[in-house]
């Protein structure tokens, strides 16, 4: 394991910084003509600077998770960046007193990151060098190329790029082609359907390595079983928060201020979609721990094509909704379709409740 991480912490951040450098240099135009807002020069360049410490902190959350230290790879991520991001926005506003506006909390985020990073780094070595004075080290030091971590996570990186495209570039075309306006409303809109979504990672953190297990000890039964429990166990928490943000959406935006109101329809849209990913559980999760990621990479390259096409027809007007279904559809798609898939090679359908009164 100490090969295949050191190579993947070399190849991020050879990548990132190629990354981190071109946002850099390609800042003045990102932000004059591609978005045509100059003042975005500054948080791009801050952009860049964080671009190495973002790409590298998900390698150390999961290798955590590779030393079965499940609760400290949640934390780094799901406690310790978000407070410390809260920290530094509350010293950066109340210390200085300067108006530091988007440049402030990117740079509070990415001061976060690196402070969760450097944790995450510490926890690491500490976990080994137990293991190793333990005499119970099993995280091996032999040799594993680039070539080989390439071949293996291959299909996985592929899927993990679809998801990105389908995440981010809805918001870019949004950008570009909409207000800055509708991006903020657009923005808080996002965030606040995905809340939800924090349920779904962590029963995934619990679930995927039980679906791999009771998949190599050939026990369907107990895999279908789990795969049911899990999906119900999501859908019952999600439901109530995803109803109220499709039932009562001006009122939830009114929240952060009166004039994200104007986020509501939008809101509605994403909580429809976050729902349909609730209500189909973690079927994702299901196909990769069963051997079948090219089923699920189908089901992703169909749903961010579909997420390609209707972010161009943000040009159309109608900009912060198209956006919001441009999200939102392609989200349903794709875990209907992974949904199918589970049924057609694993032969269960993960929302038969039934199973629960059995």
């Amino acid at each position: 394991m100490r090969a295949v991480f050191l190579r993947a912490v070399s190849g991020a951040l050879f990548s990132s910084l190629l990354l981190a450098t071109a946002i850099f240099f390609a800042a003045p135009y990102l932000a004059s003509t591609v978005f045509d807002e100059p003042a975005l020069l500054m948080p791009l360049r801050i952009v860049a600077l964080g671009v190495p410490v973002l790409a590298l902190l998900p390698i150390f959350a999961e290798s955590l998770k590779g030393l079965k230290k499940i609760f400290a790879s949640q934390m780094l991520q799901g406690v310790v960046l978000p407070f410390f991001a809260l920290l530094w926005l509350l010293l950066l506003a109340t210390s200085t007193g300067a108006d530091w506006g988007a440049s402030g909390a990117i740079m509070a985020y990415g001061l976060a990151a690196l402070m969760a990073l450097l944790l995450g780094w510490g926890l690491w070595h500490w976990q080994l060098s137990r293991q190793d004075k333990n005499g119970r080290d099993k995280t091996g030091s032999g040799h594993f190329s680039m070539r080989q971590l390439l071949r293996s996570a291959g299909p996985l990186g592929g899927i993990s790029i679809l998801h990105l495209l389908m995440q981010w570039v809805p918001l870019l075309a949004l950008g570009a082609f909409g207000s800055s306006t509708e991006v903020g409303l657009f923005g808080v809109a996002v965030r606040t359907a995905t809340l939800t979504s924090l349920l779904l990672v962590a029963v995934n953190s619990i679930a995927a390595p039980k679906f791999a297990a009771l998949w190599a000890k050939g026990d369907h039964e107990a895999l279908q079983r789990l795969a049911v429990k899990s999906t119900a166990l999501i859908t019952l928490l999600a439901a109530p928060l995803l109803l109220c943000f499709v039932v009562f959406p001006s009122f939830i935006l009114g929240l952060f201020g009166a004039d994200f109101k104007e986020g509501a329809i939008a809101l509605s849209i994403l909580a429809a979609g976050q729902f349909v990913n609730a209500a189909t559980g973690s079927v994702g999760f299901l196909l990769m721990m069963t051997g079948h990621e090219r089923q699920l990479w189908k089901s992703v390259a169909l749903a961010a094509v579909l997420s390609l096409l209707m972010s161009g027809l943000i040009l159309s007007g109608a900009s912060l909704v198209m956006a919001a279904l441009a999200v939102a559809v392609p989200l349903a798609m794709q875990n209907i379709l992974s949904s199918f898939y589970v049924m057609r090679y694993l032969h269960f359908f993960p929302c038969n409740y039934t199973l629960l009164f059995r």
